[in-house]
């Protein structure tokens, strides 16, 4: 893996179970990538061109998440949505290390440390009139 030769501190500490809600000092949101792998595998490597794209080009009201705006903007081209794909990635998370169905999800999800769940979580897939709304005020430019 060109990752261990190139930040060799970075993949030994990540092999050896960074947590997936961690942020280490020193490697300040590696572990934060593994959404851009989730996007990238699950609808196409083009989807965080298209967020990246709709960040640079458009105007968002002060105090607005233009990252999640973006990604929700982007992924109905791919037949989803923020908090269908959000609910997803969780599911995703789950089969890692022992875990792992790398056929099905992550293509390196072997060599992520395990996921510990939080708990139940209810997720409302219906519309939400927020993100509408920041919609509204998205100025194309």
């Amino acid at each position: 893996m060109i990752i261990s030769i190139i930040f060799p501190r970075i993949f030994n500490t990540f092999s050896q179970g960074i947590s997936f809600n961690a942020f280490i000092i020193g490697i300040g949101g590696y572990e934060r990538c593994i959404w851009a792998h989730f996007l990238a595998k699950r609808f196409s490597p083009n989807v965080m061109k298209d967020i990246w794209t709709a960040m640079g080009t458009l105007t968002f009201p002060a105090g607005t998440d233009v990252f999640l705006i973006s990604t929700d903007l982007a992924l109905p081209t791919y037949g989803s949505n923020l908090q269908e794909a959000f609910a997803e990635f969780t599911k995703w998370n789950y089969f890692t290390a022992d875990r792992a169905n790398t056929q099905a999800y992550y293509p390196e999800g072997d060599r992520y440390p395990r996921f510990p769940p939080f708990g139940r979580n209810h997720f409302n897939l219906r519309p939400t009139p927020s993100v509408a709304m920041f919609s509204s005020f998205i100025v194309h430019g």
